[in-house]
């Protein structure tokens, strides 16, 4: 491997450019675990575990994750660098770069972008021994070519993080627009340009059609279709032939308002077909996860079963989820967990979008009891306020929510390909780095077979023991700075 390496680089061992401290960590005790109490940190396999009262090391350390470390995983680090007062437990190594030799911020690097797969065992938990930490072959250049690769990184990573602070704030704007949409839509601010000049019919009129068939429907599945608005929420004004109306008066008399099955039994495979709460996303039913129930259970549910329009809201647990029941959904059944509402004479997909808006979803969860789970019950469902637009105008409001939500849409799937194209940088940027490519080799560097000499005389220097911590600091110096003289005459 050696002949592949960078002019100048020297492939050693882990061990021989480190020191390993692992002797000196200890584990935290299971009262201390979990709890603030104290102000030093203490590290753990990923990171941060806890706070103590007490330190064992005081100086700048690489640490890499013994077992539970991510590994595989390259869009995550498996070392980590902390710097001052630390506890660390028994599932992190503890290693220190030998000073002024080489670098803990070279170490670390190297460690993120190793591939570990010969190294780590287990099968429940991924191990990594100390033994295999110790052999792990690291490619080692001239101390100031490492010197320019750790500055290089450290801009280019740094110009990421920032990159990536302002990407993070895309799904929250994403989300804040979507909510401000769904409020402009349901008060009529959203199509106040469109409304002017236009002769709409008054909602009222057509509240007043529907008042006489129903007054004509002798076998409605609907009771208690009139009008009746409550009088504990606060309703906003509304723009001129808009009006409120209660879900119940909004219903279809000739179909079932309920909700679906409450004990579905094993997952049958090639029967029917079932719609949880997390079959519902974004308006829509989500087909390719959907479980099964048997006939026998489907035909003891048949009001449940839905019809293309009807409008599906989640009732326990996570409350006010909704989707639109599309043609190919014509005939499934539903959870518990979600209520079938069948609208009639208004859009459906208008009253989806009063649903989803942060005025409705506040008062659904209102209005919603903890039991074992927080439930809405129907009774309280059907007398939700909804504010009522003239037809025409629900169908702009639709065409125009929609379009706005294609955008976020493509926005959104641009932000997910840049995230995913950023998250691979870093490796890409540090293999890079480890195949001398990402900085210019320079004449005056020197060779590292030179460097790993004295790195070894340092290591053994401190091995040795019987030294006094300011000795090794003043050989360590010396050897650089003959070092640096010596490739200066170059």
């Amino acid at each position: 491997m050696e002949k592949e390496l960078p002019i100048g680089w020297v492939e050693t061992e882990l061990h021989v450019v480190s020191e390993i401290l692992d002797n000196l960590r200890k584990p935290i005790n299971s009262t201390e675990r979990g709890g603030r109490i104290g102000n030093i940190p203490y590290y753990g396999a990923t990171g941060q575990a806890g706070w103590i009262d007490d330190f064992l090391f005081d100086e700048e350390l690489v640490l890499v994750g013994e077992d539970g470390a991510p590994f595989f995983d390259k869009t995550k680090n498996v070392a980590y660098l902390v710097n001052g007062k630390s506890w660390v437990n028994n599932h992190a190594h503890v290693l220190k770069a030998i000073s002024k030799i080489s670098s803990n911020k070279f170490l670390l690097h190297f460690l993120n972008q190793f591939d570990y797969k010969d190294f780590v065992g287990g099968t429940t938990r991924l191990k990594l021994t100390q033994g295999d930490l110790k052999i792990i072959p690291i490619p080692l250049p001239p101390l100031p070519e490492q010197q320019r690769i750790v500055a290089k990184l450290d801009t280019l990573f740094g110009h990421l993080d920032a990159l990536k602070t302002r990407l993070d704030r895309i799904p929250q704007l994403l989300k804040d627009f979507r909510h401000k949409v769904f409020t402009q839509a349901v008060t009529g601010k959203l199509t106040e340009d469109w409304r002017e000049g236009k002769e709409l019919e008054d909602i009222k009129i057509l509240f007043s059609k529907m008042d006489f068939r129903r007054g004509q429907h002798k076998k409605s599945k609907i009771s208690n279709l009139k009008l009746d608005l409550r009088s504990d929420l606060d309703l906003f004004e509304l723009p001129s032939k808009w009006s409120w109306a209660d879900l119940n008066f909004l219903m279809d008399e000739e179909n079932s308002f309920c909700y679906g099955v409450v004990q579905p039994g094993k997952d049958v495979k090639n029967e029917q077909k079932l719609i949880r709460v997390q079959d519902l996303s974004n308006g829509k039913i989500l087909n390719d996860q959907l479980r099964g129930i048997s006939w026998k259970i489907d035909k003891e549910y048949t009001r449940s079963k839905v019809n293309e329009g009807d409008l599906l809201v989640t009732v326990v647990g996570t409350i006010g989820r909704t989707a639109i029941v599309a043609k190919e959904n014509i005939g499934l059944n539903i959870a518990r967990a979600v209520a079938k509402i069948p609208v009639r004479d208004c859009n459906g997909k208008y009253i989806r979008i009063f649903f989803d808006s942060e005025i409705a979803q506040q008062w659904l969860v209102g209005d919603a009891r903890e039991v074992a789970r927080k439930t809405l019950n129907l009774d309280q469902l059907k007398t939700l306020p909804i504010a009522v637009p003239p037809i025409e105008e629900q169908q702009e409001i639709v065409r125009r929510v929609e379009s706005l939500f294609a955008k976020a849409d493509q926005i959104e799937a641009s932000y997910q390909k840049l995230k995913t194209k950023i998250e691979q940088l870093p490796q890409a940027l540090l293999a890079k780095a480890f195949r001398g490519e990402l900085v210019e080799q320079l004449p005056t560097d020197g060779d590292a077979r030179e460097l790993l000499k004295q790195i070894k005389m340092a290591k053994a220097g401190l091995e040795k023991g019987g030294r006094t911590k300011k000795m090794k600091e003043n050989d360590e110096v010396r050897m650089v700075a003959e070092d640096g003289a010596r490739y200066g005459k170059k």
